[in-house]
């Protein structure tokens, strides 16, 4: 068994170099704060999630797929950047400079995709740790115990903040959308446009659509931020906003009631499943009574 010394923490000067990202999730369990350490089969020891970057990925993006991999969770929170490590890869052919990220997680369902090593997801409380496999990961966290537990909401409920879409907004959402509008070219405006002009205007133009209603002064829907970053979204307005619903006849209206319609939600990848598109809802419908709706 491979024991982990000084000696890896000694950048010698022949060797290449890499970019890591990792992650320590945190939850609660009663009045007990626990950390989120995965164990490779074939090792005693437990280690933080982790791993290097692929191409075109940011740090933190890097940061919640191994996470997913290796721990099998998502819908993580990020509480902030908790540090950087260096040191030579098992290998010992690269230099690594791996940063973690502090999460909360609310749903510790734990399901790894990794495809090519088998982990277990193990939770220990932070002020008793096991054995770990790498020093700096242990150092890591006794170092940072005392912010890592200032860091943590009191309780597990999430607060995301939601905000109805502004011009300033806009390139949030932009954002969020990503290159292919959400899905497809779509840009949330599937109900809002005929089918001709939607098809026609996918991409570019189902894009500048709706960002002339954002201009125009219109709210075509809400956002659901963690932190300064927009993670969720969801299209609402008045019934007769969206003509496909008048067509429907499953969906047409009933009656002359001042109605107002919830008919997408779009939720980045890392966060579903861990209750924004729940917030946003009930967001949209108190948006909409102080709007007037029935």
């Amino acid at each position: 068994m491979t024991r982990i010394d000084g000696s890896w923490y000694e950048r010698p000067p022949d060797v290449g170099e890499r970019t890591g990202a990792g992650g320590v999730v945190i939850r609660r369990d009663g009045d007990r704060l626990l950390v989120g350490l995965v164990q490779e089969d074939g090792f005693p020891e437990y280690i933080l999630p982790k791993g290097r970057l692929e191409p075109g990925e940011d740090i933190e993006t890097a940061a919640r797929r191994e996470i997913a991999e290796e721990a099998g969770l998502t819908g993580l929170r990020l509480l902030g950047k908790l540090g950087v490590r260096e040191r030579l890869d098992f290998r010992r052919r690269q230099w690594v400079t791996t940063h973690y990220f502090l999460y909360w997680c609310d749903d510790p369902a734990s399901a790894p995709t990794d495809v090519e090593h088998e982990y277990r997801l193990h939770w220990f409380p932070l002020d008793e740790l096991p054995a770990m496999f790498w020093p700096e990961q242990w150092e890591l966290l006794e170092s940072n115990r005392d912010r890592i537990a200032s860091t943590a909401p009191p309780g597990s409920m999430r607060k995301w903040r939601v905000e109805p879409i502004t011009v300033e907004l806009w390139p949030d959402l932009v954002e969020l959308f990503g290159p292919r509008g959400a899905s497809g070219g779509c840009w949330c405006m599937w109900w809002r446009l005929p089918n001709a002009d939607f098809v026609r205007g996918k991409g570019a133009g189902n894009r500048n659509a709706l960002e002339s209603l954002v201009r125009a002064g219109t709210v075509p829907g809400l956002l659901a931020y963690d932190g300064e970053r927009a993670v969720g979204w969801c299209s609402l307005g008045p019934r007769e906003e969206f003509p496909r619903l008048a067509r429907s006849r499953i969906l047409k209206p009933v009656n002359e009631a001042p109605v107002w319609s919830v008919v997408c939600f779009f939720v980045d990848r890392h966060y579903r499943g861990g209750g924004v598109t729940s917030t946003l809802l009930e967001s949209a419908k108190e948006y909409a009574r102080r709007q007037g709706a029935s």
